[in-house]
């Protein structure tokens, strides 16, 4: 079933600690579709402790803020930032995809990479070499916050900045 707000962009919304459940379940309420990243294996605790994702119209800005426990919806001044779907969509995917995600610090720089097998296949991110661990990482650059999965690297094609796919098998050894 499609939701009628599917096509509208997802926002960040900051809400204070020990509230995202709450916050969520209002929003919800409201008609609002959300997403709450929680840590595998504990629903109740959140991957993003302060932070909960919402898709609404530029008109809701005013029903959402006002709900309680909601300090703001992130963005520049007093304009609403949207999230790129794609980026939404990876972060979503690696969250759910049973492989573990972890919160990583925020990634400027490395290689932007396509999974093109496997669990995440099509999701877009960077990879981060720890050790002799792989990890592929999905940002909410508006949040500069990034969750990690471990993954295999033959699963992965390097893209350049344009989002153009090279290729060949992105080698991180």
């Amino acid at each position: 079933m499609s939701s009628p707000l599917t096509g509208q962009p997802w926002y960040a919304v900051s809400v204070r600690r020990h509230c995202e459940r709450s916050v969520t379940g209002i929003l919800r309420i409201k008609g609002y579709e959300t997403y709450l990243a929680s840590v595998p294996g504990d629903r109740f605790r959140p991957l993003l402790p302060g932070y909960v994702f919402v898709r609404h119209d530029e008109v809701a800005v005013a029903r959402i803020t006002t709900s309680e426990g909601v300090i703001r919806i992130l963005g520049y001044g007093s304009v609403a930032a949207a999230i790129p779907e794609q980026e939404m969509h990876s972060f979503m995917t690696a969250v759910e995809s049973g492989e573990n995600p972890r919160v990583s610090p925020h990634l400027s720089e490395g290689d932007r990479v396509e999974i093109v097998d496997g669990p995440l296949r099509g999701c877009r991110g960077r990879i981060l070499q720890t050790g002799s661990e792989h990890k592929f990482v999905v940002s909410i650059a508006m949040l500069q916050r990034s969750v990690s999965v471990g993954l295999r690297p033959e699963w992965m094609v390097r893209i350049e900045p344009s989002g153009h796919r090279l290729e060949e098998i992105y080698d991180v050894a």
